[in-house]
């Protein structure tokens, strides 16, 4: 390697950790969008084939581009508004289920330990802050904008040219090693789309049961709300819908609906909760994504807890990858002689 070689390896290393060093305050924002063009990018270019043909795509596609990153950014700032107006429409029934649990949970504790809690004043100091902050979403929305256009920006280029970076990775590698890297953009692609679409799809079907069941319980003047709040916490596996089913048994048999606590318990718990959670979950993640749902919730908690939200994707993607690199490893090394 000669001396020009080295320079030119030396300035691009410093300008590599220059822009890491400038781009770090929105690291997060600008990996969600590379983690969601890596998701929309395939059927973005089945759906050009489709409508141009394999020719006549690529002079649509900055046009298709900005038509996904438009659509996508739309779609997220729905839910997001749907969400908030949901819950501040139905705020006071929430305050008024958290003090009813909160008082059973207090007598209860009370009767068993003989100590006295103030748990009423806390959930109610709780309730109101959450409404302050998800009331606040709103008015800290002009000081997102800059990072809602840094995503936009960023969505709208990797959609563009999320293939020309692929494969100028790939070519850069040499040619026997090309496969270990068409292996690992498979095992990511994979890995993503479980993490994202598997995810919104339990927690619509999570919602689609839920609304039936709250009308057997006589919830209906509430049931998209507590149905919503349901599919909402079905993102969080395992211990989402779970705690709401326990804290709607515990509202019932505090007023003394004895029906509506059992109900929960042997209907609306093995339904609304562990059937999404246990079964269909699993199912489209075995069937469909080839990831195991152990490595998925497992890195979903480690990633929240090591790099805060984006950890959701992070986290369960580094530990897929952790998987494969292994297995490739015990396959190399059966492969090669001894």
């Amino acid at each position: 390697m000669d001396r020009k070689q080295n320079v030119l390896i030396g300035v691009s290393a410093v300008l590599f950790l220059g822009s890491c060093a400038l781009f770090w305050p929105v690291a997060r924002t600008l990996l969600f969008a590379a983690t969601l063009s890596v998701v929309l990018v395939p059927p973005m270019t089945r759906l050009e084939t489709r409508l141009w043909g394999a020719e006549g795509r690529s002079g649509r596609h900055a046009f298709m581009s900005l038509a996904v990153t438009l659509a996508t950014l739309a779609a997220l700032l729905l839910a997001v508004a749907l969400v908030v107006f949901i819950f501040v429409r139905n705020f006071e029934v929430l305050e008024d289920f958290g003090t009813q649990v909160a008082a059973r949970v207090e007598e209860t504790a009370q009767n068993l330990l003989g100590t006295p809690f103030d748990l009423q004043a806390r959930a109610t100091e709780s309730l109101d802050q959450l409404l302050g902050y998800v009331q606040g979403t709103f008015v800290v929305a002009a000081g997102m904008l800059v990072d809602l256009v840094i995503f936009a920006s960023a969505l709208f280029l990797f959609l563009r040219h999320g293939n020309r970076i692929r494969e100028a990775l790939r070519e850069a590698l040499p040619g026997p090693r090309q496969h270990l890297f068409d292996r690992f953009a498979g095992v990511t692609h994979s890995s993503l789309f479980a993490i994202y679409v598997v995810h919104v799809a339990t927690a619509l079907i999570t919602v689609v049961l839920a609304v039936p069941f709250f009308y057997l319980i006589g919830f209906g003047e509430h049931v998209l709300f507590w149905s919503f709040l349901c599919g909402s916490f079905q993102l969080v596996p395992v211990l989402g819908p779970s705690l709401i089913m326990v804290a709607i048994a515990i509202y019932g048999f505090s007023q003394g609906d004895t029906t509506t606590g059992l109900l929960v318990l042997f209907v609306g718990y093995p339904v609304v909760a562990a059937l999404p959670d246990f079964f269909f979950r699993p199912f489209l993640l075995r069937t469909r994504m080839k990831i195991e749902a152990a490595v998925l919730i497992l890195g979903f908690f480690a990633g929240i807890v090591s790099v805060g939200m984006i950890g959701f994707v992070l986290g369960p993607l580094m530990l897929k990858l952790l998987v494969e690199a292994l297995r490739l490893t015990r396959e190399e090394l059966a492969g090669s002689p001894s």
